[in-house]
């Protein structure tokens, strides 16, 4: 009985992870790019609104990666929306899904309540509204997660997760890269 409780106190934990840890480039354009002519990337944040909108459109993405990487397992590709801290608490939860042998499947989302943006200096270069807080519901309702043999391992924690999520602008990438996060232990 004592690996059924562990199994029960572990998948909070992991499916924390799965968004605290806050697949490719994120551009599927089928767009011809001839050395010479390449599309122009997108601007940095110009004020804190479209920050603010960015980062959390990011950090969703983050999640929507996590999940592609929790059904092949293949962490590879979790650099393009996770940094720091993030991204190595990600591939760590992935791996332990996978050494678990655990399947899972549905949607986890990030719906954005408040968030703030100031200036940042990363990877060397002051950018203003570069670094963003947000604070948003993260819904794991249709998130399901089974065992080896197939049968569901029950969720434990709050279905529907206030969380803390910061990201930050990458000019190098031209994009947001989710940094941290924490759950703040309320149902939103």
């Amino acid at each position: 009985m004592p690996h059924a409780r562990q199994s029960v106190r572990v998948i909070p934990l992991l499916a924390a992870l799965l968004v605290l840890t806050g697949c490719g480039s994120g551009s599927s354009s089928d767009e011809y790019v001839s050395p010479t002519h390449r599309p122009a990337a997108p601007p940095a944040p110009q004020n804190e609104k479209e920050a603010v909108k960015a980062a959390a459109a990011a950090v969703q993405r983050s999640i929507d990666a996590d999940m592609a990487a929790y059904t092949t397992g293949d962490t590879s590709s979790l650099e393009d929306f996770r940094t720091g801290v993030s991204l190595k608490n990600s591939i760590a939860a992935i791996k332990g899904f996978a050494d678990k042998k655990y399947q899972v499947s549905g949607k986890v989302t990030f719906e954005l309540k408040d968030g703030t943006a100031e200036s940042s200096a990363w990877s060397g270069t002051e950018t203003p509204f570069g670094e963003a807080h947000l604070t948003g519901c993260v819904d794991y309702t249709d998130f399901v997660v089974k065992d080896a043999k197939g049968k569901p391992v029950p969720f434990r924690g709050l279905m529907r997760s206030l969380m803390q999520q910061n990201a930050l602008w990458d000019r190098v990438s031209q994009s947001w890269l989710v940094s941290e996060g924490s759950a703040l232990g309320k149902e939103c």
